[in-house]
């Protein structure tokens, strides 16, 4: 499911947007490039732009799929939220645009039970 439609700045290394679902709206979201700090920190922040002020409320980690093709793997998170929502931004074949696709989680498989 598409919740996000960004566009992509390459001298700035960061995409502009906004994510969009039935009960959630965050509009002027930027995910930023930052430095990595050690191996398994984010290679991109979330922000939302505020007037005066911004709010960080994710991260992104650069992942390769399919073809060998890069996407970004993103967590948005807030104290309101009941937990983080994970999603994938997926950029478009000429790379200006992209697209934030989250799929809801497959549940585990139920343990066999004991005896």
């Amino acid at each position: 499911m598409n919740i996000g439609k960004f566009t992509y700045d390459a001298q700035d290394d960061l995409y502009a947007g906004e994510i969009n679902t039935l009960t959630l709206h965050i509009p002027d979201v930027e995910i930023r490039s930052v430095t990595k700090n050690g191996d398994n920190g984010p290679e991109y922040r979330l922000y939302i732009k505020r007037p005066g002020a911004s709010a960080e409320f994710g991260s992104a980690w650069v992942k390769r799929g399919q073809n060998d093709k890069e996407y970004l793997s993103v967590v948005v998170d807030d104290p309101a939220f009941s937990g983080p929502l994970n999603a994938a931004l997926f950029p478009s074949a000429n790379g200006d645009t992209a697209t934030l696709v989250w799929n809801r989680p497959k549940p585990a498989p139920a343990k066999g039970k004991k005896k």
